[in-house]
């Protein structure tokens, strides 16, 4: 993906590639800027089946767009006028599902362009939404990470945490991986009901807004059991640097952290 994310409208350019090194397939977004988000909103379905991505139109509307992985067509496009900008998008393992989600609510989009359930609404200013890979979990969130589940009609909110209070330091969550086939780890004692496994990753901001601490959680999605905590206390230096991510597959989680020079 390549576009602007600062000043005029230009052209973002999707290109899908295989294993050779020429793209299989181009498309192209005229009057598109990609926003002010970090990273490029792009999700792939793990199937390799959906693309979806996020991105300001020319008139200034925040809009998703799914593209067949293999193909580069256009699956779906959906604008949502006056949501503030899309933070996040995510999708199923096998693309049947996506989310797009703003500080207001999440939609969640079947492969047709049609909305799996309403727009939901989020009250809490969300920092991003994210599906776990087979569909079913929904997780948002910002002081406090909400776990929605799929139950047939509705996502219904099953689980809710937050990073422990800490003297000096809002928490936000700023990120969460899943992994729904987490299991028999012995050092966890994952076994049955409790092998959902949710990695939370938390920022914690001073009264300047520098991040000074992070806080990175382990949880099983169905229980609520605990099974790993981590933190780094509150420093002088700002981490700001860089946002805490985390990633899941099966049994293991991954945490990157960064600070500014001297934080260790």
């Amino acid at each position: 993906i390549e576009g602007l994310r600062d000043g005029g409208a230009k052209t973002c350019t999707f290109r899908g590639f295989g294993q050779g090194d020429k793209p299989m397939w181009k498309y192209e977004i005229k009057g598109c800027v990609l926003g002010d988000a970090a990273d490029p909103l792009l999700a792939f379905s793990d199937d390799g089946s959906t693309v979806v991505a996020a991105y300001w139109s020319a008139d200034g509307t925040p809009t998703a767009v799914a593209l067949g992985g293999q193909t580069g067509k256009v699956l779906w496009s959906s604008s949502y006028p006056g949501a503030g900008e899309i933070n996040s998008v995510s999708c199923s393992r096998d693309g049947a599902r996506c989310s797009a989600a703003t500080p207001t609510a999440i939609r969640i989009v079947a492969r047709n362009g049609t909305l799996v359930v309403p727009p939901i609404l989020t009250t809490d200013g969300s920092n991003f939404a994210r599906l776990c890979p087979m569909g079913i979990f929904l997780i948002s969130g910002d002081a406090t990470a909400v776990l929605r589940k799929w139950n047939g009609t509705s996502y219904a909110v099953v689980q809710q945490w937050s990073a422990p209070a800490t003297a000096g330091v809002t928490w936000s969550l700023a990120d969460a991986a899943m992994s729904v086939n987490g299991g028999a780890m012995a050092s966890w004692s994952v076994a049955g009901p409790d092998g959902c496994l949710i990695g939370l990753a938390w920022s914690g901001t001073a009264s300047s807004g520098d991040v000074i601490a992070l806080h990175f959680d382990v949880y099983s999605m169905l229980s609520g059991k605990q099974f790993l905590t981590w933190a780094q206390a509150p420093s002088a230096d700002s981490t700001s640097a860089a946002e805490p991510r985390v990633a899941f597959e099966l049994n293991w989680a991954v945490l990157a952290t960064g600070g500014a020079p001297g934080s260790g």
